[in-house]
């Protein structure tokens, strides 16, 4: 409960925040949710592909609902 509580405080809204673990990083973003002094703590951990065909595999990244590339 205090890491939740930690950062729900400590975020900024509606900013994008990396959470370094090891080589890797986590996205953290914090941003507003429907109802008063609620918000939506949105985690993306890395992806990692790895290519066992082959051929190439070709990886195209689209725009997500936000409008955000990536």
């Amino acid at each position: 409960m205090l890491i939740l509580s930690s950062l729900k405080t400590k975020l900024p809204l509606n900013k994008t925040t990396f959470l370094k673990h090891g080589l890797n990083y986590t996205i953290i973003k914090k941003e507003a949710a429907d109802f008063a002094d609620a918000f939506d703590i949105v985690l993306r951990p890395p992806l990692l592909l790895k290519n066992c065909l082959p051929i190439p595999i070709k990886l195209v990244y689209n725009e997500d609902s936000n409008g955000n590339c990536g």
